[in-house]
């Protein structure tokens, strides 16, 4: 039930959002609270980094057509590299301000999930990267260990 309401909640933010930018005014202040939420979110990437911080604000000020490309920008900076291919096509694609939002928002939260679930790694002394340890045998001998002989066989000796 509670997880009901909330996918209800969050359909209807997205519909009143997307009633507000489908008419030309000067005003969003819908898009402007989510547009604050964001910045928020981009400034708890880096938390100590207050000159960051004010780069961000000053360059995420109000909404205009320069702000798909701005806010591409600075998830960049802070996403894994794989996530690059997504962001990159969105450069590419025509979106409404609104439908730009949303998918800019959904893929912050799973970005801002990433950086948090390795943060807490570091801090439990975990390795966030898979060492390069061959397969071993219970005696500790690499399995796939090759001879003197068998590197010359396949022409990697010298």
């Amino acid at each position: 039930m509670e997880a009901q309401l909330k996918q209800q909640m969050t359909k209807a933010f997205w519909d009143l959002l997307e009633e507000e930018t489908s008419i030309p005014r000067d005003n969003y202040p819908r898009t402007q609270v989510l547009l604050e939420e964001i910045i928020h979110m981009l400034c708890n990437f880096v938390p100590n980094r207050k000159d960051i911080h004010e780069k961000i604000k000053t360059d995420l000020v109000g909404i205009s057509w320069e702000l798909q490309s701005k806010l591409i920008g600075w998830i960049e900076k802070f996403q894994a590299p794989i996530h690059d291919k997504i962001t990159r096509g969105w450069s590419k694609r025509n979106f409404t301000i609104s439908q730009f939002l949303k998918l800019y928002y959904s893929h912050l939260d799973v970005v801002h999930k990433e950086v948090s679930k390795s943060r807490q790694k570091l801090v439990n002394g975990e390795n966030l990267f898979k060492p390069d340890v061959p397969e071993t045998f219970t005696s500790n001998v690499p399995k796939n260990i090759k001879t003197g002989r068998s590197l010359q066989a396949s022409g990697n000796g010298t």
